[in-house]
């Protein structure tokens, strides 16, 4: 039978790419997948055949609709293959903790069929995601995470770990881990006293993210640095739920123990370089006792600082003591989130506070959702009056100011902003 073909008016009915040499159609498969690449087989006679010699093997478990399927397309590209030396072997495994055995097996014969074919270079991209499992025990966990020695990514989600009566102990053992996202709003203990340690071992780890509820107490060990660290600590299950009144109608002792635990989270992040803080994290770190005695955690290493904001007294007390306690910042993002909580701020949130951040080092700083309010205008003050290094404030309007009504309300906020007095010679103002 001929080939039916479809004439396209910019082509004049030919497959120009099936007349290019190999190796140039070879440069054009790199760019997708392999799945995609031996679909291509169909176009024309000329690549029934060419996709057995491509040298760029990129496979993704996303393309396949379970992972047996996913196996036996790998093990068919292998078993085709022609003698061409691979240059890039590429797997990425999403996986369950079911498949753990399959994969170790899999993805070692494949590297040594890679290796075989000359592979210059080969990448074993590994993510697992771990919803509602169960770990019985210390050693539970460290076999989990030895049988995964390509493991990068790392999600666990609302899992339940059961390791004796007084603690509940995860210990993330890996070599290879470098982001890990742990997130726990179902497993609450009938005592909320009880000890959750999550002890890093991950000498590779950037980005660690905790995600929980204020009155669960966890604890952090990490003896490497971190690039990038979240605490992203709510009241509720549902942090769309919350607003500032949530922790103004908190009892003050209660307050108090979230934010002790929250300064031992900071205590702990000593050496990360990059850190995201909650709203809720900022309002109950304002109210911890003895904030600005000498035994404050530091955080030298401090440089990069994104902080979720209510315009309120407690939030903008906490920026300013952190600014404090981290005297290395040099960027920090402001995400502005609305309050319900009407008067929050007061003309004397600064005292006790005016010399914080003289000493800070910060040269940038950007707020995004910006309302031209009283309050945004009193932060920005703030940071004026006592970053002598500032150099560049970049500001994103919500964009309901953007309405008519509101357009002159941000121009007198602009010409009040430049009014400010300054520690910094020069500050360079970006208004979007």
């Amino acid at each position: 039978m001929d080939e039916t073909r479809i004439a396209f008016p910019y082509s004049d009915g030919e497959d120009r790419i099936s007349r290019l040499q190999d190796d140039l159609i070879h440069h054009i498969l790199s760019f997708i997948d392999t799945n995609y690449a031996v679909q291509t087989s169909v176009l024309s006679k000329r690549r029934i055949d060419i996709w057995k010699s491509q040298p760029f093997l990129k496979f993704y478990t996303s393309m396949f609709s379970n992972i047996i399927k996913f196996i036996d397309f790998v093990d068919m590209v292998f078993i085709f293959r022609g003698d061409t030396d691979i240059q890039l072997f590429l797997v990425e495994w999403v996986n369950s903790p079911a498949d753990d055995d399959m994969v170790t097996m899999n993805v070692h014969r494949w590297i040594a069929h890679a290796i075989k074919y000359n592979a210059q270079e080969i990448r074993i991209l590994k993510v697992l995601c771990l919803d509602g499992l169960s770990i019985s025990d210390v050693e539970s966990s460290k076999r989990l995470f030895s049988s995964c020695p390509v493991l990068e990514t790392l999600d666990m989600i609302d899992c339940d770990i059961q390791t004796d009566n007084q603690s509940r102990k995860l210990i993330v053992d890996s070599l290879s881990l470098k982001k890990f996202y742990y997130s726990d709003h179902c497993h609450l203990g009938q005592n909320n006293t009880t000890d959750n340690i999550i002890k890093l071992c991950a000498p590779n780890l950037e980005d660690f993210t905790l995600k929980s509820l204020l009155r669960q107490y966890y604890s952090l060990e990490s003896s490497f640095p971190l690039s990038g660290l979240t605490f992203d600590m709510t009241i509720s299950t549902n942090k769309e739920d919350e607003n500032a009144e949530t922790y103004e109608n908190l009892p003050p002792e209660e307050i108090k123990v979230y934010a002790k635990r929250m300064m031992q989270f900071l205590g702990a992040a000593y050496m990360v370089q990059g850190m995201r803080l909650s709203s809720g994290f900022l309002e109950v770190v304002s109210q911890a006792p003895d904030l600005l005695d000498c035994q404050h955690p530091r955080l030298y290493n401090l440089r990069s600082l994104t902080l979720e904001m209510w315009s309120t007294r407690g939030c903008f007390m906490a920026i300013a003591c952190i600014l404090e306690i981290c005297p290395n910042i040099d960027t920090m993002y402001i995400e502005s989130i609305e309050s319900n909580v009407s008067s929050v701020v007061s003309d004397v949130w600064e005292v006790g506070l005016s010399s914080i951040g003289k000493s800070s080092r910060l040269n940038s700083v950007q707020i995004e959702e910006v309302e031209g309010c009283d309050a945004d205008l009193r932060i920005l003050s703030f940071l004026f009056r006592n970053a002598k290094y500032l150099k560049r404030v970049i500001i994103y309007f919500r964009s309901s100011v953007g309405t008519p009504d509101k357009g002159k309300q941000v121009e007198q906020f602009k010409d009040m902003l430049r009014a400010v007095p300054t520690a910094s010679s020069s500050i360079e103002l970006v208004f979007y």
